[in-house]
């Protein structure tokens, strides 16, 4: 802009002042800018609070609202240097804080070597519930509690799932020799200072660590996925090959059983596996109807001289009754044979 403004009240005084930019081009202004004041300690009523205005934009690109309320929400109200909580408006609109859900949380203290180099600092890794955007995937550095740069995670599987923040007082030392920080406001530490240099090896390289093992961890999800489709799809396979092998068995047993004469059709006296038959028992009363399932029915002692044989198999086939009968049964279902053969499938 031209004009900066700033018109702020604290304790019942007024004060504001524009900063031109007309001023900023003149050869004193690297040494000093001029302050312009238009009011200053003027007694007011007015609540405390400050407002700022840039005046006569000079870009003919629009302003990217958007952009600067995702700042404001995501970095300068997370600030904690505030001994108060603090209302920030943009466009009359109030912003609050930009939390992201995150499911846990790493904190990390850098060892003597490394604090010899930036001294004391607190690292904070956290992992986000849903995946982040562009601003957010990195960690922010602040000093002091003031928001100063963003170390950006690398382009790398998980890394948009990485967030957090490194608290370290040493990179606002102003008796530095070589500053930490230029004057492009890119949100970037200097590669020429070796303390912004170490703290950013420092956020870097726990941030991989934090990576790789949420990228173990996703390849053994994975593979466990994996894994339990492959058995779905051979239990699949199994079952339908053991069909095919069972349905072959009993064709087998049908042309034996015929070979031998002894009965033409033998499908009803060999049940599928798993199928409830009702055979001769105590469970219930039941009717004998025409069938031939080899359900145990006997047709009873013979009226020969052969006295105690039991007698031979009927053809008869047993159905479950309410009424009381002569005739009692049970259910009786087949059991899959200890040998037979079969097929099993593994990948």
């Amino acid at each position: 802009g031209e004009i900066l403004n700033v018109r702020t009240v604290h304790n019942g005084k007024l004060n504001m002042f524009e900063i031109h930019r007309a001023d900023c081009l003149k050869d004193k202004s690297e040494k000093e800018v001029l302050v312009r004041w238009k009011e200053k300690s003027k007694q007011t009523k007015e609540k405390n609070g400050t407002i700022i205005k840039i005046l006569k934009f000079r870009q003919k690109r629009s302003i990217r609202v958007n952009n600067i309320k995702d700042f404001l929400q995501g970095k300068t109200l997370t600030e904690t240097v505030y001994d108060h909580n603090i209302n920030l408006y943009l466009q009359e609109a109030k912003l609050e804080k930009k939390e992201i859900p995150f499911s846990r949380s790493k904190t990390i203290k850098p060892n003597n070597e490394q604090k010899e180099f930036f001294g004391d600092a607190t690292l904070i890794i956290k992992i986000a519930d849903i995946r982040l955007g562009e601003d957010e995937k990195g960690i922010k550095v602040f000093s002091k509690g003031i928001y100063k740069a963003f170390v950006k995670n690398p382009p790398a599987r998980q890394s948009e799932f990485i967030f957090g923040d490194c608290s370290c007082d040493k990179i606002t030392d102003e008796t530095l020799e070589v500053p930490i920080f230029d004057s492009s406001r890119r949100e970037v530490m200097s590669e020429d200072s070796p303390i912004a240099q170490k703290l950013t090896e420092f956020i870097s390289y726990n941030v991989d660590v934090l990576r790789k093992e949420l990228e173990k961890e996703d390849n053994d999800r994975r593979k466990k996925e994996k894994d339990e489709d492959l058995r779905k799809e051979a239990d699949k396979i199994k079952e339908f090959l053991n069909k095919a092998f069972r349905e072959q068995g009993l064709e087998l047993q049908k042309r034996t059983a015929k070979a031998r004469g002894t009965i033409d059709q033998k499908d009803n006296l060999v049940p599928e596996l798993g199928e409830t038959k009702i055979v001769v028992g105590k469970d219930f009363n039941v009717n004998i109807v025409e069938g031939d399932e080899g359900a145990n029915i006997y047709d009873g002692p013979g009226d020969g001289e052969g006295g105690d044989d039991e007698g031979s198999k009927g053809k008869g086939k047993l159905e479950k009754t309410p009424e009381s009968t002569e005739n009692t049964g049970k259910e009786k279902k087949s059991k899959r044979k200890k040998t037979g053969g079969g097929f099993n499938i593994e990948f």
